[in-house]
């Protein structure tokens, strides 16, 4: 469980001052694209081919200079010892960094832990990039463990020096961590094994003095294939940036877990000044399976296991450039797994960029994800936004993607450009209603209403009609509105992401009390739906729908498919006549 001590949190609200801050923040002293891809260092296990594959084709697509990769020979699984850590991959790799240059600075003794070091001058590398075969999570060592008092009174007697007891004993006292919080701090001398490490990065717009932490990120997932398909995806939505909705699922639990949910509400609004059209979820229970859930290609929530509701759909795709998380202690154990956790059967379905956590990291210490989306959103890069919005190092967590990829490169003036493109209204219609979005935010009702109209005809479909319905509403034209949602009926529900939109469109004609049309979409929907649990979800809400539209009969047989009679008692052996 994500528990936090209370002792160390607070939960604060996050005033819309701040969320305009961070939008508006500016974006720090950054290099042109070429030379950031030039910032790169690409770690792959050589003793795996598949490790390969994946470092060559990131780094051909990303243009990343050929001599960039480093080989190293480690375990190919997602587990590692602390010793296995030190000895191929860790010591291995700062002599492989030295050796080509990437870094240039004084070789220093190991360390009491066997930790090579180097007092640094200058490094060349600003994101460190690790590829399917290279061991995500350290494990925890044996008792007794490991004594390293000295280096923690070194790290925290200024910046935090109640850390130095905590991670001395109690529930922060933990010396396992994830591969890539470790080697974040590779170029740096005298961190401590148990606890975590500061990150000077956290919240800093500008760079730090002193060029000695590393953006690790990884590229991995279930398999090679799903890996390579979330870098292309990612350089598809730059190119054409997001076209799609946004999701904000809280927990809707307070005490402990407010933080969390101050981050959601905080990140539900940043993508309202965006103009993205958002589902904000606040009960406690995750998105039911039925939830409109077209084109997410923004998702923030908690606090579920494993990958469930309409993530479960049939066919279910992330659009390209798509960025969703889920808050969960082990969300990225396991990693590589299409089906447990989230971070693996994320990348499995098409995300192009994601972060969890490989061991219990307590709340506190995971990826802020309104910081995180704010510094997206002004136009940083993956690598850069995970590290501003992530407090610890040498800790639990992990950022998985391609550090480069710039969701927000193309601004919405841009994209509006372009949505005349027929081959491509479905996306469009989303570009249109960002613009929508922010018209009536701003009180410009009128204008959103042409415009919405005009978009129904150069870039049709269903989740534009369900919004131009609605501002005719606000406009007192329920006529009219009325006859835009039953033409949307006429359409087929599409894929497994539009059932839940279609079943939208269907309840708002039901409130215009026509049950009859809304009742039509129902049927169109359950037709596409084979026998099981999604089903059963979408039955619960068509049944009174059938029985508004007068159609009870049918009402009646979807209310046995949904809760089947229980069957009759087979009969048993009859007890013998004593007279026979």
């Amino acid at each position: 469980m994500l528990a936090r001590p209370d002792s160390l949190t607070r939960a604060r609200p996050y005033g819309l001052w701040l969320l305009t801050l961070l939008l508006l923040m500016p974006l720090h002293a950054m290099a042109q694209e070429a030379d950031l891809a030039a910032k790169v260092v690409v770690v792959a296990n050589g003793s795996m081919p598949s490790s390969r594959k994946v470092a060559k084709e990131y780094m051909a697509l990303r243009s990343i200079p050929e001599d960039n990769l480093i080989l190293l020979r480690t375990d190919p699984g997602e587990r590692i010892t602390r010793e296995e850590f030190r000895d191929t991959i860790r010591n291995p790799l700062l002599r492989k960094l030295r050796k080509g240059g990437f870094i240039d600075g004084m070789r220093g003794d190991k360390d009491a832990f066997g930790r090579e070091t180097i007092t640094l001058f200058r490094s060349n590398v600003r994101y460190l990039v690790l590829c399917f075969g290279i061991p995500s999570r350290i494990q925890k060592l044996p008792p007794p463990g490991v004594e390293d008092e000295a280096l923690r009174k070194k790290a925290f007697s200024r910046s935090s020096p109640g850390l130095i007891q905590a991670f001395a004993e109690g529930s922060l006292a933990r010396d396992e961590a994830s591969v890539d919080g470790e080697l974040a701090l590779l170029l740096k001398r005298g961190v401590p094994i148990t606890g975590f490490v500061p990150n000077p990065l956290f919240k800093q717009r500008e760079e730090p003095s002193g060029h000695d932490i590393l953006r690790v990120t990884r590229l991995d997932g279930p398999s090679p294939e799903a890996v390579l398909k979330m870098v292309r995806n990612g350089i598809k939505g730059e190119k054409h940036g997001l076209r799609g909705r946004a999701y904000v699922d809280e927990d809707g639990r307070g005490g402990n877990f407010q933080m969390g949910n101050d981050w959601l509400d905080a990140t539900a609004e940043i993508f309202r000044q965006m103009g993205y059209d958002l589902t904000q979820e606040k009960g406690k229970a995750t998105l039911p399976v039925d939830s409109r859930f077209d084109a997410p290609v923004l998702y923030g929530g908690w606090y579920a296991a494993s990958l469930n509701g309409p993530f479960r759909l049939p066919g279910f795709e992330f659009p390209p450039g798509a960025i969703a998380a889920h808050l969960h202690s082990f969300s990225a154990r396991p990693l590589r797994s299409p089906r447990k956790g989230w971070v693996g059967p994320l990348v499995e379905h098409g995300v192009s960029a994601t972060f969890g956590n490989v061991h219990e990291p307590y709340l506190t210490f995971t990826h802020r994800y309104h910081l995180f989306f704010a510094a997206l959103a002004s136009g940083w890069n993956f690598g850069d936004a995970a590290y501003f919005a992530y407090p610890s190092l040498s800790w639990q967590g992990v950022a998985v993607g391609d550090p480069l990829f710039r969701p927000f490169a193309r601004r919405l003036e841009e994209q509006l450009e372009e949505v005349d493109n027929p081959a491509e209204s479905l996306q469009n219609q989303y570009v249109l209603l960002r613009r929508i979005n922010l018209l009536e935010a701003d009180d410009r009702l009128e204008e959103a209403l042409r415009l919405a109209t005009r978009g129904m005809r150069t870039s049709p479909g269903p989740a534009l009609g369900l919004t131009r319905a609605r501002l005719l509403l606000k406009a007192e034209e329920p006529r009219k509105a009325r006859h835009a949602l039953s033409l949307l009926g006429r359409l087929e529900p599409g894929d497994s992401t539009h059932w839940g939109l279609m079943a939208e469109i269907a309840d708002a004609l039901l409130d215009l009390d026509d049950a009859e049309s809304a009742l039509a979409i129902y049927r169109k929907i359950l037709r596409r739906i084979d026998p099981g649990e999604i089903r059963k979800a979408f039955l619960g809400r068509a049944i009174p729908v059938a029985e508004k539209a007068g159609a009870r009969e049918l009402a009646l047989e979807w209310k046995a498919i949904l809760n089947p009679p229980p069957p009759e008692p087979t009969p048993g052996p009859q007890p013998e006549n004593e007279d026979s």
